[in-house]
């Protein structure tokens, strides 16, 4: 008899072992409680009674209403790089009041993009060959980290000087001139002036595969004016910018 209790006694030490084991290496056990959202982040504020403030963070997750979280000061301090316009991962407790339930993390997984300079533009033949236009930005604005609205403006003086334009030369065989915009613009116009001065406004195409503008450009030497418009107000930055370069056919480089 002895000897059974004993047999039962070592079995049932071996089972309360087996359930004491520690986590396996790599293996994460899913938190019960803590409420996971990514969304973003449409507003950046300051709530309290005056004496005590406490930053807060509205986020849109697509749900149709807005969230909003108090950020503590054990996660303000490593999230103070958080602004508006940025996706985030926000983890939260259930428990806490849901009207500005208090986030335990905050991550920043697709910061916004702070255009504070005009887009810059790239040029190119066919593909062969590029050169960057100069760049004026006759007006520009976007919106700092706080959400300040900062607006330049540009006038085109001193005068544009053609031979210091960027030159872009073109191949004896028919060819496009070929726009990559670091952003692309809302609205665009491409006017080309021979070398008597004579204007004419060309066609400029997207090409939705390739991300570009396309010109079918004049067989002969000239300069190339593009003015850009961004005027889509969900960004954080517009404008309008003037870019200038010249051609040359393969008998006028220069």
């Amino acid at each position: 008899m002895r000897r059974w209790m004993v047999a039962v006694l070592g079995l049932l030490m071996v089972f309360a072992l087996v359930g004491c084991a520690p986590e396996e290496p790599g293996r994460s056990l899913t938190a019960v409680g803590i409420d996971t959202c990514t969304g973003v982040v449409t507003d950046r504020f300051l709530r309290g009674d005056g004496e005590v403030l406490v930053t807060c963070i509205e986020v849109d997750t697509g749900s149709g209403e807005p969230r909003l979280f108090a950020l503590p000061e054990a996660v303000l301090s490593g999230s103070a790089g958080v602004h508006v316009g940025d996706t985030v991962r926000v983890e939260s407790n259930l428990s806490d009041d849901p009207m500005y339930r208090p986030a335990l993390s905050v991550e920043v997984t697709i910061p916004r993009l702070i255009q504070s300079v005009p887009p810059y533009l790239t040029v190119s033949v066919s593909g062969v060959g590029s050169v960057e236009p100069e760049r004026r930005d006759t007006s520009w604005w976007w919106y700092t980290d706080e959400g300040d609205l900062i607006w330049e403006a540009c006038n085109l003086y001193p005068p544009v000087c053609v031979e210091k334009l960027p030159l872009l030369e073109l191949s004896p065989d028919p060819a496009q001139v070929e726009l990559w915009f670091e952003s692309v613009p809302d609205e665009m116009r491409v006017k080309f002036l021979d070398a008597d001065e004579r204007c004419e406004d060309l066609t400029a195409a997207f090409d939705e595969a390739l991300g570009c503008f396309s010109i079918q450009p004049p067989a002969v030497s000239g300069v190339y004016e593009i003015y850009a418009d961004w005027k889509d107000e969900s960004r954080d930055y517009g404008g309008t910018v003037w870019y200038g370069f010249r051609t040359a056919s393969p008998a006028h480089t220069s």
